[in-house]
């Protein structure tokens, strides 16, 4: 079986099955239902347009921070980045409750193929992962993730093309936002189901997107890095660029106990 660092390098992603055992993810389902309050009882209509959601989430509801730590989560990075440096928390996270909005996307800071500083690794390498963690089950919701093998790598410009054409069209056609463009060309994406607690890492510049849902879907998001100028310029995007998202520094205490696990970006 490849290692964990060339999936990472070779195909932008991994999967971690059953990273959190039964206990813990109802646990952190109920956490995030409290949290979302009557938005956490799903309805069809309301998937696509009124799902919850909370940039930062992690950082600021400190029931979700072991999750940060956790052992075999952190384990696993460390696989993944050697040789290259060290794991570092790099602050981005969401908390999400019958999310089903859908298109496909980046998540790093620069996020049109070849351009920007994300992918200019002559320097510095390029070593910032999303981490998902989902809560609820294939069959429970229908789910599934979405991804385009290889494309933090490659262009797939046709690919994308599709893909932004056909949102054109749905646009200016319909206001159904949770319909998946119908790929006739070129290279297939990849779709993954999940049970519950079990975990995706996949390279922030890796092009996905989420499917519909049928039923219930809770999913809770990291970030992950090396400590270099990349996980620097991930974190200070989401603080310092996007306003909107209401990132905030996060609490001394979260830092300390960071400081402690090794996990701190400096």
């Amino acid at each position: 079986m490849k290692s964990l660092s060339t999936r990472l390098n070779d195909k932008g992603y991994f999967i971690i099955r059953n990273l959190l055992d039964k206990s813990d993810v109802d646990s952190y389902r109920e956490a995030l239902c409290l949290l979302a309050g009557e938005k956490a009882r799903f309805t069809p209509e309301k998937a696509a347009y009124e799902g919850w959601t909370v940039g930062d989430g992690v950082s600021l509801h400190r029931v979700f921070w072991p999750l940060i730590w956790n052992e075999r989560l952190v384990a696993s990075l460390r696989d993944a980045f050697s040789p290259d440096g060290e794991v570092c928390f790099t602050q981005h996270s969401d908390l999400h409750v019958n999310n089903g909005i859908i298109g496909w996307h980046r998540d790093s800071a620069d996020r049109r193929f070849g351009i920007g500083s994300d992918w200019d690794e002559s320097k510095a390498k390029y070593r910032v992962v999303r981490v998902a963690i989902y809560l609820q089950s294939f069959t429970e919701s229908g789910f599934k993730l979405g991804v385009m093998p290889g494309s933090h790598r490659l262009p797939y410009r046709l690919f994308e093309f599709q893909c932004k054409a056909f949102a054109r069209i749905r646009r200016a056609v319909t206001d159904k936002r949770n319909i998946l463009p119908p790929i006739v060309f070129g290279e297939k994406p990849t779709w993954i189901e999940f049970n519950p607690g079990d975990c995706i890492v996949f390279d922030t510049r890796l092009l996905h997107s989420g499917g519909p849902v049928h039923g219930p879907k809770y999913a809770i998001y990291l970030s992950y890095g090396i400590n270099n100028a990349h996980s620097h310029r991930h974190r200070d995007y989401y603080l310092k660029e996007r306003p909107d998202l209401g990132y905030r520094e996060m609490s001394p205490e979260l830092v300390d106990r960071l400081r402690e696990e090794n996990l701190l970006l400096r």
